[in-house]
């Protein structure tokens, strides 16, 4: 189900204020979803349906978040190949924010990131544990929070506005209802699930639309065996599970 309502527990009034902003009602009375500050002060979001599964939060500042960024920034990954940073100031799209970890990584790598989430709620983690990182001391990190930016939006919606500004590249990971399997594997990716399981399904008409708007080009990631979400593909990178479709403006 779409969810724009939520139980409360511990939140300041800033927290209050945000849930207001992006249309989320809540109440102290149970409910589906909980939306609380944990024993670490961070926002945290729990669903009852999944009450197997810890409260889950955002942290940037994790040593498995930074010993992800450091290594995947290889030159040689297959990812940075294909979104290809090459200048300072070069801006990247990133259209499913999820969970942050490619946004964060993109910004790691050089570029200007603008990363969207339409679910409400996650987005308030991801402006949340972006709050956190402001702060976090590490001078390398401060550059690299100054590059990166999250906005609450539907992805169609902001490409259609788009005019003459656009992206160098434009980065698109939907979600894989084929790999179900995986996703069990991942608590975190259970929630991701629970969150956006109702909402539309905009797959093959996004990509279009970024190829309107990109300057560069367009990288979408796919299951190694699925369908090609557009055609042709100029290049696919491909690893042993996944690839990443690249398409050159």
């Amino acid at each position: 189900m779409s969810v724009f309502s939520c139980q409360i527990k511990n939140l300041t009034n800033e927290d209050l204020g945000d849930l207001k902003d992006v249309g989320v009602s809540y109440s102290h009375h149970p409910s589906e979803i909980l939306l609380l500050r944990d024993e670490n002060n961070f926002l945290s979001l729990q669903c009852q349906s999944l009450s197997h599964i810890k409260p889950i939060s955002i942290d940037f500042c994790s040593g498995r978040s930074i010993y992800k960024r450091n290594t995947l920034q290889s030159k040689n990954q297959n990812l940075a190949k294909a979104v290809q940073f090459q200048n300072q100031g070069d801006t990247l799209l990133d259209l499913t924010a999820g969970f942050g970890d490619d946004a964060l990584l993109f910004a790691s790598m050089g570029f200007q990131v603008l990363a969207l989430e339409r679910n409400p709620l996650m987005y308030l983690l991801l402006k949340d544990a972006l709050k956190r990182f402001q702060v976090f001391d590490s001078s390398d990190d401060i550059v690299v929070n100054q590059r990166l930016k999250f906005e609450f939006s539907d992805a169609k919606s902001f490409l259609s506005l788009q005019k003459e500004e656009g992206f160098d590249c434009i980065y698109y990971d939907p979600m894989f209802p084929e790999t179900k399997k995986s996703a069990l594997s991942s608590g975190r990716l259970q929630v991701l699930q629970f969150l956006t399981q109702d909402l539309p399904d905009v797959e093959a008409g996004l990509v279009n639309l970024a190829l309107c708007v990109a300057h560069r080009r367009v990288v979408v990631k796919r299951p190694l065996k699925a369908p090609e979400l557009h055609l042709p593909v100029t290049h696919s990178y491909r690893g042993q599970s996944i690839r990443f479709d690249m398409y050159k403006i």
